[in-house]
């Protein structure tokens, strides 16, 4: 049986499509409960949840409120079944999502946890698929062709040094493995780049299974972190090239196979396609992964501006961004 965790907030017609979609799996049999759990002092979510009475809900309050990271911290501590799925309140499920993954993570005991390819919607446009999905693809040995891909540790690094590859909505995985990695992860307080240190915590060292056919919907709206105030203000760039250099010290030797795999896929791709996958990487984390980690990744020639403003000290620099962040803030406001 597998239980499925919902962290929701102040979102409760999203919560009803996220739980439609739980209604409808062809496995909806194994689904032993259904634990949604409230933080955002918004009891709507519960009227919500009596919609549903065919599901076993178990509907929690936070009380007050907690920080995201303790939050699902808290609800990887319940452990009613040998396998979790995580669905956060504004995504959906494929109605084969839970079907895919346990018959595939049951059939490879040694994988850590089930991942899907997915699709990105915004409000008024078409579904897309997701811009990470190239990422696997390249660590995977560039051919999508079969529905499920074998992913090694490193081949597993690649898809997660180069950029989140990986989202929480598609997760499945042992419900006791989930909750000895996030505590880790709450333990880093990485508020915004977490979603790229569990799976390789969950991967370590067996790999991952993934499906190149997309078995879940990611919403993408203005409440989400990655447009808070706070986000923008340290830039995702940033955080990210702070989360490799902790993969980079965390495995190594890992690190150095993922870069040697990633740069013979290089050999095997076209020029044009090469500078695209580069192109895709913001600064600084493309120079990290350059510098720090080897990877061969294409870097146009910097701008005069900015061969200038490396000639500065780093006490100008610094002043210089601050400035302009306390510019950005005031326009906001």
């Amino acid at each position: 049986m597998i239980q499925v965790v919902i962290p929701t907030r102040r979102r409760p017609e999203y919560l009803r499509v996220a739980l439609e979609s739980i209604r409808a799996q062809t496995a909806v049999a194994r689904v032993g409960s259904v634990i949604v759990s409230e933080n955002g002092s918004d009891r709507r979510s519960e009227s919500v949840c009596r919609e549903f009475p065919d599901l076993p809900i178990q509907y929690l309050f936070q009380e007050p409120e907690v920080a995201a990271l303790e939050h699902v911290r808290l609800l990887s501590t319940i452990e009613l079944h040998p396998w979790m799925a995580m669905l956060h309140d504004d995504d959906w499920w494929a109605p084969d999502h839970v079907e895919v993954a346990l018959r595939n993570l049951e059939a490879q005991p040694g994988r850590g946890a089930f991942y899907s390819s997915y699709l990105e919607i915004t409000a008024g446009d078409p579904p897309v698929v997701g811009d990470s999905v190239w990422r696997v693809w390249v660590a995977g040995g560039e051919d999508f062709r079969p529905p499920i891909l074998q992913l090694g540790f490193p081949q597993s690094l690649v898809a997660n040094l180069l950029s989140t590859s990986f989202v929480y909505s598609s997760l499945v995985t042992k419900t006791a493995l989930f909750a000895r990695a996030y505590d880790e992860v709450a333990r880093q307080q990485n508020s915004f780049d977490n979603d790229r240190m569990l799976p390789m915590l969950l991967a370590d060292p067996g790999g991952l299974v993934y499906s190149t056919i997309p078995t879940v919907v990611i919403r993408r709206h203005p409440a989400q972190d990655q447009n808070s105030v706070a986000f923008m203000n340290r830039g995702h760039a940033v955080i990210m090239a702070e989360t490799t250099r902790w993969l980079m010290n965390r495995w190594p030797g890992q690190c150095q196979e993922a870069a040697s795999l990633f740069n013979a896929a290089v050999d095997r791709i076209d020029e044009k396609r090469w500078r695209e996958i580069s192109a895709a990487i913001d600064e600084p984390l493309r120079t990290t992964l350059v510098d720090a980690a080897g990877f061969r990744l294409w870097r146009p020639r910097p701008s005069l501006a900015e061969r200038l403003k490396r000639l500065m000290p780093a006490t100008v620099r610094a002043r210089i961004g601050e400035r302009r962040r306390a510019l950005a803030q005031a326009l906001r406001s």
